[in-house]
């Protein structure tokens, strides 16, 4: 996909982010995050070009001049899903998570710009073949049943192979126990025999960053940005195990491999 079909920043906008970050700059061929890692800042292209590849080295998009990059996986502190690679000289804006999470709160037109960005984009990857977390297990297994319902439901990218239909998948689970199942391979390389769910959470990150302040529950459906009239009530539990972020609006200061939620045979994309 061309830079063009993404949302871009307002030079307003820019100037705000370039207000809490630190400009950079980078080279061709460099890397500003990678597959498997635990944290990247949000970055703001002022000018040059960065593509988005999956593990294959396919290209899934591409960002230029007041562009930005990232997706969920930057508020909700989840392993990175994919590499950023820059294709022409770089120079941009780098704001830290930590950073960036209270200009959401206070910068409505910001906000809504970036989460709605990052939503879709989260969408766009649950479809992409071989992205995200892999999952190998059997249809008849009910622990694999459950693992692919648990990757669907909190929107992650996964991809479930049926070693029961997939000679390859097959091979990967050689020897293990059928009570060692599913195995659950994570992006970066780790992997997991009949991992709970709440054991795959902590290995991809999720909610590891979060601030109980800002009332973020995950619950099976898009995420939703929404205003604090509308938010969960305070004392739900913080990062349920399906999922949903809905963040509720404070008031400004002072006042392995995976694909998209496929069954076995089925394909999806970034």
């Amino acid at each position: 996909m061309a830079s063009s079909a993404y949302p871009t920043l307002s030079a307003s906008q820019l100037e705000t982010v370039a207000g809490l970050g630190e400009e950079r700059t980078a080279d061709v061929g460099d890397v500003l995050y990678r597959i498997g890692d635990a944290r990247y800042p949000f970055i703001a292209i002022i000018e040059g070009e960065v593509v988005i590849h999956d593990a294959a080295g396919n290209e899934l998009a591409r960002h230029g001049a007041s562009g930005f990059l990232g997706e969920l996986n930057l508020l909700s502190g989840q392993t990175v899903f994919v590499t950023a690679v820059v294709t022409k000289p770089l120079r941009y804006i780098a704001v830290d998570r930590d950073v960036l999470r209270p200009l959401l709160f206070e910068d409505g037109p910001l906000s809504d710009l970036l989460l709605s960005s990052f939503i879709s984009r989260r969408e766009s990857l649950q479809g992409v073949q071989g992205l995200g977390i892999e999952v190998v297990g059997p249809h008849s297994s009910a622990a694999t049943m459950q693992m692919a319902e648990f990757a669907r439901s909190n929107r992650l990218p996964f991809t479930w192979r049926d070693p029961e239909r997939d000679p390859s998948a097959a091979e990967l689970v050689a020897g293990l126990d059928p009570s060692s199942l599913p195995l659950v391979r994570l992006p970066g390389g780790t992997e997991l025999e009949a991992p709970t769910s709440g054991q795959v959470s902590r290995a991809l990150g999720i909610g590891r960053e979060l601030d109980a302040r800002e009332e973020v529950d995950l619950m099976p459906a898009p995420p939703v940005w929404a205003p604090r009239s509308t938010a969960h009530p305070r004392g739900s539990t913080p990062w349920s195990s399906t999922a949903r972020l809905s963040v509720g609006r404070r008031a400004p200061r002072g006042g392995s491999r995976t694909t998209s939620g496929s069954l076995p045979g089925s394909a999806a994309t970034s």
